[in-house]
């Protein structure tokens, strides 16, 4: 399966449950309601894409690197 037929998948689902995912490219992401940011196992930042990219620089440093659009 690629990557945009799981974000499709995983936006299906989420309209009728709650979705946990796990991942290291932000793009599968990026569109979810709240994103937990770990480094070193503990919690650094929870929040929208948005909020994560004005407010965590390590969030916003991976998103540069990943090629990532800001995302209302």
């Amino acid at each position: 399966m690629n990557e945009a037929a799981l974000r499709d998948t995983v936006a299906d689902v989420s309209r009728t449950t709650t979705v946990l995912i796990v991942a290291h490219r932000l793009s599968t992401v990026a569109m979810a309601d709240r994103i937990v940011v770990l480094d070193g196992g503990v919690v650094r930042a929870v929040g929208t894409h948005a909020e994560l990219l004005a407010g965590d620089p390590l969030y916003a440093e991976l998103a540069a690197t990943q090629f990532l659009e800001p995302t209302a």
